[in-house]
């Protein structure tokens, strides 16, 4: 809104493909999950994540919508979709069933402690390499650089820690 002198209500039009994404998202970890082990549902989550902040990052402000904003948009509303639902069956997969609505309570505290350290970090980078406001821009790209980065120590620690990762689950 603020670079590119969008109204509002368009800038909400820019973000409401992750209505039709996120449901797609949602159906495909269902339907992946009894057919692809976890750890590759979930780095292919990181990679989402990953991708769409790289490409907020070096979106140019005077490029149209449709170059690398639309597909930011699509793209990274697969990271949550298939993060949360693949992170809650690996978590659930290593206790008894009776421990298991334990499990994914935790998971979601766990998910929402993140996305609040997440963004606290962002907005401290942010405020670093923009201290007086006059590098507004500059200081939103180092947050989703900051982002990606974190994305990519994800996929990095997916590959890692797969092994706990590799059962596949029925419907």
């Amino acid at each position: 809104m603020e670079f590119r002198g969008e109204s509002g209500l368009h800038a909400t039009l820019h973000i409401f493909p992750t209505v039709p994404t996120g449901i797609i998202a949602t159906l495909s970890a269902v339907y992946f999950l009894s057919r692809v082990p976890g750890y590759l549902i979930f780095g292919l989550s990181m990679l989402c994540f990953f991708l769409g902040q790289l490409l907020c990052a070096l979106t140019p402000v005077d490029q149209t919508y449709w170059q690398m904003s639309f597909p930011a948009v699509v793209v990274i509303t697969f990271g949550p979709d298939l993060s949360f639902a693949c992170g809650s069956l690996i978590a659930s997969d290593t206790l008894k069933p009776e421990q298991q609505g334990v499990a994914g309570s935790f998971i979601n505290t766990i998910i929402n402690y993140s996305i609040a350290m997440g963004l606290s970090l962002a907005v401290n980078i942010e405020r670093g390499v923009n201290p007086d406001g006059e590098k507004m821009l500059e200081g939103f790209r180092a947050a989703w650089f900051f982002g990606a980065g974190c994305a990519a120590l994800g996929m990095v620690m997916t590959a890692i820690f797969s092994r706990g990762m590799s059962k596949k689950h029925a419907h």
